[in-house]
């Protein structure tokens, strides 16, 4: 059931802050898309890629490591939206400078892989 959801064409989730920051338990990305499709939510989603509650720069393999465990869960790229967790803002420039040219460079990999 969509219930009020039918008027929503994005859905932002801060996803980043949820795993293990190492790559090893990417679950919550499945977790967050399955239920969101599962409850018939056919729009756009856009789960935080880049930990915005921390000052380490994430590298670009586990930026793509996340992203690639969401395609997997919404069976294909259509209809994910790289974005870093809300509030990159709170992060100084530089730190938030960083996190982004890498979540850039993360999703234009990814995109070439998946066409």
């Amino acid at each position: 059931r969509r219930g009020d959801m039918g008027k929503v064409s994005v859905l932002y989730i801060e996803s980043a802050n949820n795993d293990d920051g190492r790559g090893r338990d990417l679950s919550v990305y499945g977790e967050h898309i399955g239920v969101l499709r599962g409850h018939g939510f056919d729009g756009e989603i856009a789960p935080g890629f880049v930990n915005i509650h921390i000052d380490e720069i994430e590298p670009v393999a586990l930026i793509e490591h996340r992203m690639e465990a969401s395609i997997a869960a919404n069976g294909g790229i259509e209809g994910i939206v790289a974005n870093p967790d809300c509030g990159l803002r709170t992060r100084r420039y530089e730190i938030a400078r960083a996190k982004s040219i890498n979540l850039r460079e993360a999703r234009d990999n990814v995109m070439a892989r998946h066409g």
